[in-house]
């Protein structure tokens, strides 16, 4: 399941998606790693309320870790904040593909 992650990251980098489909199948559903990588999948195959509820998954196992986390010390939290944005950022690429009208400022945004 380790290397799992690590080559369904590499596979996305590559823009490998049936590699990092096949590879993503290998991490549990119920984790957040697994939970994000199958809202990328989604995405890149317009699935699109899939990808939401993915993403919703995702942000609600993040939940219960960062509030611990925040508890503790901002270092042991930093590595879920930047989390949180890149399920945010998931999102923004969620509303660039659903709306068009918007799609132009989102862009310019980016």
């Amino acid at each position: 399941q380790k290397m799992a992650r690590m080559a369904a990251s590499a596979s996305w980098g590559l823009s490998n998606w049936d590699s990092m489909d096949e590879y993503t199948c290998m991490i549990p559903r119920d984790s957040y790693d697994g939970a994000f990588y199958r809202a990328v999948i989604s995405i890149h195959q317009d699935h699109f309320a899939l990808a939401q509820n993915c993403i919703d998954s995702a942000r609600d196992t993040l939940d219960t870790d960062l509030t611990a986390m925040v508890g503790e010390s901002y270092n042991r939290a930093y590595g879920g904040m930047v989390s949180v944005q890149m399920l945010s950022e998931l999102e923004e690429v969620l509303q660039y593909k659903l709306n068009p009208d918007r799609s132009k400022v989102i862009r310019q945004i980016w």
